[in-house]
């Protein structure tokens, strides 16, 4: 079996994108719990690229999986039950948007889970203000 360790002079990498969908998919709940049984699945699916000795990049939107190092935290869990060792690093890039900048208007990707009315309408009325 080839090490688990990238091996000087390995320039192959792998690299995942993780969308909100493989985080949060309809008719999740959403919750801190949720979130990590999804999370967990995804990464699991990742260790035989990590077993090949190659190089691994996992990249993800900036949902609230980014507040919580969800990603990081399931993976680093993953890896050293399986044996593996390899450093988990978690790099966090922050942008600012400019309010009016011309393509805001066209945002066709919404942020987070879509509610139901009555969640909407519970969600405003206990709002801090």
């Amino acid at each position: 079996m080839p090490s688990a360790t990238p091996e000087p002079g390995n320039n192959k990498a792998n690299v995942i994108a993780l969308g909100g969908n493989a985080i949060l998919s309809d008719g999740d709940s959403g919750d801190v719990a949720q979130q990590m049984r999804s999370m967990e699945l995804a990464c699991r699916q990742s260790v035989p690229l990590f077993r090949s000795g190659n190089r691994v990049v996992i990249t993800h939107g900036d949902g609230p999986q980014v507040d919580n190092l969800l990603v990081q935290q399931v993976l680093d869990k993953i890896l050293r039950v399986d044996g593996i060792q390899r450093d988990v690093v978690t790099l966090v890039s922050h942008f600012v948007v400019v309010e009016d900048d011309p393509d805001c208007s066209l945002a066709s990707n919404p942020i987070g889970p879509f509610w139901t009315p009555p969640v909407k309408r519970n969600t405003k009325s206990t709002a801090i203000q």
